[in-house]
């Protein structure tokens, strides 16, 4: 068997199956390679994720029957890449060999038995709804704040779509948005490693996509190609009930200009603890002190006025990560914020959501 192919356009088709990276040095670093007819699918799998990118190739000769070559991910799309020429010939053998040739480039690559490969689950396309792609990807990424990589541990940090609300939380922090999507069918919970579907949509470039279920996975239907994403178990749920109540009568709130905020808590957070980033709050009838904590020589503090209202008698100093808080008022996005605070945590809340965040424990978050 010989396949033809234009060079570019494996190479997108490569990119595209390389959104998910696999594990070094196992079955699971390589690209698994399926001819049929004329026919293409490549597919990439981590286990949790699985892209299997599906098309028609430009030239097919010798193809007499089915089948499937296994060939390491990284290196082979490094090749591809460097090649010049405008067309590649592949030449699997029944031996797990890849001859590939290329202008004037010409070589004998070793394989794997495809069979080793994970097998794709059978997909039930019955419970599919179509979705905007720009929609879907606008809500994910507006909810990425709460799944920093910032040292967390990868289970708790999850986003999930349900009653017309995404939300999204790791160990400190929690946020919701208005879903501006076709409301789904069912809940859709996804690990933080699910978030790679974003890229593979862009490099589609279509404008809807279809999502469904099954019992272990959640699968995107992408013009011809299909992202599969093993279903998180959604974790602590009442974490994400901080974001439900704001109640005047349980809560004290006061608001206040975002920019001003922020720049104040930039200008402490410079002279606090630089392993913790923790800052003290320690909040008035009418004024809010913002000082430094640093255990060194650095100390710092700043006023504002505020008008503070609801429960008199909640508790009103508490640390935060002022990283965190700095990039979740960038992330509010508004002018003035209403800043709620209660006994286990603080609200940023807006007319589109919200954003909670726990208080830290001296030199730690507070998990």
């Amino acid at each position: 068997m010989r396949v033809e192919i234009k060079r570019e356009f494996l190479s997108h088709l490569l990119n595209k199956a390389s959104t998910i990276g696999g594990e070094a040095s196992t079955i699971l670093d390589s690209f698994l390679f399926e001819l049929c007819g004329d026919c293409l699918k490549i597919v990439r799998t981590n286990k949790i994720l699985t892209a299997v990118v599906n098309t028609k190739l430009f030239v097919l000769k010798d193809n007499t029957e089915p089948y499937r070559f296994l060939i390491e991910a990284k290196k082979f799309y490094e090749l591809i890449k460097e090649l010049t020429c405008d067309t590649v010939v592949l030449e699997p053998t029944k031996d797990f060999f890849l001859k590939i040739q290329a202008g004037k480039f010409k070589g004998n690559w070793r394989g794997s038995n495809p069979n080793e490969f994970p097998v794709i689950p059978t997909l039930d396309k019955s419970s599919l709804i179509e979705v905007n792609a720009s929609k879907f990807i606008k809500e994910v990424r507006s909810v990425e704040y709460a799944t920093m990589k910032d040292g967390m541990r990868l289970e708790f940090r999850q986003a999930y779509f349900v009653d017309g609300m995404c939300w999204a939380r790791d160990a400190v922090r929690c946020q919701k948005v208005l879903s501006d999507c076709a409301e789904l069918p069912f809940k859709m919970i996804l690990p933080v490693e699910g978030f790679d579907v974003i890229k593979f949509i862009q490099l589609s470039g279509v404008e809807k996509i279809n999502i469904g279920e099954t019992e272990k996975y959640y699968f995107f239907i992408v013009g011809e190609d299909l992202f599969l994403c093993m279903k998180a178990n959604l974790i602590d749920i009442a974490f994400n009930e901080l974001l439900r109540a704001c109640d005047e009568k349980t809560q004290s709130y006061f608001y206040i200009e975002v920019g001003i905020l922020r720049d104040v808590i930039k200008r402490i957070g410079l002279t606090s603890e630089t392993q913790s980033r923790r800052i003290q709050f320690e909040v008035q009838k009418e004024e809010l002190l913002i000082k430094s904590l640093d255990e060194s020589s650095n100390e710092s503090e700043e006023r504002l006025t505020i008008s503070l209202k609801g429960n008199q008698n909640v508790k009103k100093e508490f640390g935060l990560d002022w990283e965190y808080l700095v990039e979740a008022l960038r992330v509010i996005g508004e002018k003035v914020v209403k800043f709620w605070i209660n006994k286990t945590h603080i609200i940023l809340d807006d007319d589109k959501g919200g954003i909670a965040i726990i208080p830290m424990k001296k030199g730690k978050h507070g998990e």
